[in-house]
């Protein structure tokens, strides 16, 4: 993967962590991350209908299929994020994403994972468990293995499926569809896929989450499209495995942001998990 592949994918990540922090401090975590989708098909019309080309059929029956997997993640990921915390559901969603990215790669798309690239991945997967313990001993290793029963740990193990999923429908759908019409599209037809549900059964949550965040939605917005585009700007053209891995440097911003924002302690454990993911990805550049 070439240097700049990987630099756009660590902007990428930076901006990824943030809004799953800004995220985290809603009312209303489904709420908000809806909310957020909608507001990005909406301020985001009028410049993308001047991007419009035609669209072959089968490539709406991609976006379609990318926009469902949208919804399930939106909704998995704001369900964990209203019953765990987020230094226990971003890591176990972003390492799991890795693992079933790379495995569904190999197994539909036919992707070969060179020996060196998948140490890569093997490493960054290692960075982000160790990023997360509370401490570098055994006891605090088999805590969060443990806690991969409770909910929202299988909540996070399935939000990290549906991130792996429409990785993989977004990898074939910009053969197809140019990447800045393609993510628009792909965001307006999540919010309309939801649209059912939250105006229906969860009005009355979308109004209070509206009225007490909404400059916060907005912002989440436009860095949701941000990270996408510059995700699928890589993607055209690099392996999904390899762009997968390399935005989990998400993990570390995540957790400086804990330190500098939440005040959590940045131990022994996140230094070494830091250097790790570093590694993991410059075994990645090198493959």
């Amino acid at each position: 993967m070439e240097l700049r592949a990987v630099a756009v994918l660590m902007v990428a990540a930076g901006i990824h962590s943030a809004w799953n922090l800004i995220s985290k401090r809603g009312v209303d975590k489904q709420a908000f991350l809806w909310l957020a989708m909608l507001m990005t098909a909406l301020l985001f019309a009028v410049p993308f209908t001047f991007l419009y080309t035609p669209i072959p059929p089968y490539a709406w029956v991609i976006i379609a299929l990318s926009g469902v997997l949208e919804s399930a993640y939106i909704l998995l990921l704001g369900k964990a994020y209203q019953h765990g915390d987020l230094s226990l559901v971003y890591p176990i969603a972003r390492g799991s994403a890795i693992m079933f990215v790379t495995l569904l790669a190999v197994l539909l798309l036919g992707e070969h994972v060179p020996w060196l690239g998948a140490v890569g991945i093997l490493v960054i997967v290692c960075g982000m468990v160790v990023t997360n313990l509370t401490s570098l001993s055994v006891g605090a290793l088999r805590a969060p293995i443990a806690s991969l029963g409770t909910g929202p740990s299988r909540l996070a193990l399935m939000t990290g499926l549906s991130t792996a999923s429409y990785s993989l429908v977004d990898k074939v759908g910009v053969r197809y569809v140019p990447p800045l019409l393609y993510v628009y599209l792909i965001f307006a037809a999540g919010a309309l896929f939801m649209m059912p549900y939250m105006l229906g059964m969860r009005r009355a949550a979308v109004a209070r989450e509206w009225q007490a965040n909404k400059w916060r939605i907005v912002l989440v917005s436009v860095m949701f499209i941000t990270t996408y585009l510059l995700v699928l700007s890589v993607m055209a053209t690099a392996q999904v495995s390899f762009v997968a891995s390399v935005r989990e440097v998400s993990v570390i911003f995540a957790a400086l942001m804990g330190t500098l924002v939440l005040r959590e302690p940045f131990g022994q454990q996140k230094v070494l998990g830091a250097a790790l993911i570093f590694m993991g990805i410059l075994c990645i550049g090198m493959a």
